[in-house]
């Protein structure tokens, strides 16, 4: 708390997953309140990249939700990028 404003933990998710799966992996990042930030597809091997600013309690049990979702396809990375408020 600075000023009376909470801060959050904001993190850079990257999701690999394949292209059928594209649009439960979206809908999902977009409910725990996630911001894309870059797409990408990879037409070779038909998976698609996406990249996401969401707050660390957005990803409290998503990793299990996005395996059960794709079928155990999904790829998660994560990393702490900064503080932002809380949203």
């Amino acid at each position: 708390v600075e000023d009376g404003k909470t801060f959050e933990p904001i993190e850079e998710a990257v999701v690999e997953v394949p292209e059928e799966y594209m649009g439960a992996v979206v809908d999902m990042l977009g409910q725990r309140k996630g911001q894309m930030l870059d797409m990408s597809t990879n037409p070779t091997t038909g998976t698609s990249t996406v990249k996401y600013s969401i707050p660390t309690r957005g990803l409290l049990g998503l990793r299990s939700n996005l395996l059960t979702a794709t079928r155990g396809t999904a790829i998660i990375n994560t990393i702490f990028s900064h503080f932002a408020e809380w949203q």
